[in-house]
């Protein structure tokens, strides 16, 4: 499996899941009878946390766990909430909020292939619907591979998949793990989505019809409010996540903090708002989907028009990418996306750049800005891999 969405996945998730492993795999396969309730907002404060204890850490990492059968309620941050019967949990807070949420389903350790299909149904209860990334990982989920015991010598794998499109201001990984006694059980692991998240993460919209005639006039401000934002209607609460877009084409123009400014013509642009700030902003090009190899050249001269250098950063991670690569229905399997950053910031901005299959065939990318000021060196996408499945 290609890095493809585990940018986020591997770098904020990787490291829980291994330490969350340890106590979801000591639980036995009898679940009693009763059935606890928890409740918590994420992201919210470890005081609204019903059902489970959290336990203080000095490095500010606080954890939780309920090992019985639950009904898990989590309260989302646009005021949606869910509810999800586990047979277990766990909890992690960073500087005293909920961070992340770990439940363990189903009750019983079942066949791999149960496990898939019990996952994609409770997928579907929530109204959950997996992105192209997730498709296309799963897409190759499709032997019932043998747990602990079956096959003599055998260790078995984890199959880990991730919705990096926010949903409810939240992304979802998913790990179908195997139980030591036998069988497979899979986490459902729901993370808050931060200002630190968007190098990482996929806008809600994208264009899905024919570019409208004309071109629009946009301007936004990397973190202004919105009555920065001209030309894209707004609509989002002073806390939490919030998204706005404009899906015609347009002549783009952002502001940065250090009073410089950048124009370029946009197929389409997202906006991200933290508590009622603009933390990231995602530009799509060119007007029309273009090939792989177009695409890239075209994402080059863009840069090069706007006066940004490729660095040393950014030249290695595309020295891995191929030079051509087809569309969607145009090979065996799902494509991947393709994604780099520069090492330095851009009028102190990151960036990142990614090069996505659309699904008529063709190709796009995205320039991703966001505020340097939120971005730890664990979480900055400019890593040693380069592809995104």
């Amino acid at each position: 499996m290609s890095r493809g969405r585990h940018i986020a996945f591997l770098s904020i998730a990787g490291v829980c899941i291994a330490g969350a492993l340890g106590w979801f795999a000591a639980q036995t396969h009898s679940a009693g009878t009763a059935m606890h309730t928890v409740s918590l907002q994420i992201p919210g404060a470890i005081a609204d946390v019903a059902g489970v204890k959290i336990l203080p850490d000095r490095y500010g990492l606080d954890t939780g766990e309920l090992l019985e059968p639950q009904h898990a309620i989590l309260h989302t941050p646009d005021g949606t909430s869910f509810s999800i019967e586990a047979r277990s949990s766990g909890i992690q807070c960073w500087n005293h909020r909920v961070s992340t949420v770990y439940l363990r389903r189903p009750i019983r350790p079942v066949r791999f292939l149960e496990a898939k299909a019990d996952l994609l149904r409770t997928l579907s209860e929530l109204h959950i619907q997996p992105d192209y990334g997730m498709k296309q990982v799963m897409s190759a989920w499709t032997t019932d591979a043998p747990g602990f015991g079956e096959v003599e010598g055998l260790i078995p794998n984890d199959w880990k998949a991730g919705i990096l499109t926010p949903f409810h201001g939240l992304t979802l990984d998913v790990q179908i793990s195997p139980d030591p006694k036998g069988g497979w059980y899979y986490l459902l692991l729901f993370s808050a989505v931060t200002p630190a998240s968007v190098p990482s993460i996929s806008p809600a919209t994208q264009p899905s019809t024919e570019p409208a005639p004309g071109i629009r006039q946009a301007s936004i401000k990397l973190n202004g409010t919105p009555r920065d934002v001209a030309g894209i209607d707004v609509h989002t609460s002073s806390t939490g996540m919030g998204e706005a877009d404009l899906l015609d084409p347009q002549q783009l123009t952002i502001y940065f903090g250090d009073g410089q400014a950048l124009s370029l013509l946009a197929r389409s642009s997202n906006v991200m708002f933290f508590d009622g700030i603009v933390r990231g902003i995602f530009v799509r090009r060119p007007v029309h989907t273009i090939s792989f190899r177009d695409a890239k050249a075209d994402m080059l001269r863009t840069l090069d028009e706007l006066h940004i250098q490729p660095d040393r950063s950014l030249r290695t991670m595309m020295s891995d990418w191929p030079q051509d690569v087809p569309g969607i229905g145009r090979a065996p399997r799902l494509q991947s996306e393709f994604q780099a950053a520069l090492g330095k910031p851009v009028h102190g901005a990151e960036l990142a750049v990614r090069l996505c299959p659309d699904s008529d065939s063709g190709w796009y990318y995205l320039l991703i800005f966001s505020d340097a000021m939120t971005l730890s060196p664990s979480t900055r996408p400019a890593t040693a891999a380069s592809s995104r499945s």
